[in-house]
């Protein structure tokens, strides 16, 4: 009966360990998946501010998820936010996910905060 004592006390500190870490990580991913369905909710509903910046806050909490940020710059593009539109694609060039559309997305983006050479460029 002894000999099974330190593994009983093993795998009750392995749990209370595992319960740990999982409180710890979990709310992250949770809230970015929460902030994504509102993010569609509200980009179906026309309300395209408040999806850009869900967007935004469910990319930076999934990182597995890096074309969230093209979303968020469409989603700021529409909302007429052109600086914040251009920060999102910015960060999704940078991740390398960002697709053809995007691109010229971003540039209607530049063209429309007056930089007509990153327009033509891009």
């Amino acid at each position: 009966m002894n000999s099974s004592r330190p593994l009983r006390r093993f795998i009750h500190n392995l749990l209370i360990l595992l319960l740990l870490a999982t409180l710890i990580l979990a709310p992250r991913p949770i809230a970015g998946k929460l902030y994504l369905l509102s993010a569609n909710r509200s980009d179906v509903n026309g309300q395209h501010a408040w999806a850009a910046i869900a967007y935004t806050a469910a990319a930076q909490r999934l990182p597995w998820t890096p074309f969230l940020w093209e979303k968020a710059g469409d989603a700021y593009l529409q909302a007429k936010n052109f600086a914040k539109a251009e920060e999102a694609y910015l960060q999704a060039r940078s991740l390398q996910v960002l697709s053809p559309k995007g691109t010229m997305h971003w540039g209607d983006a530049a063209f429309a905060r007056g930089e007509t050479s990153l327009a033509l460029y891009l």
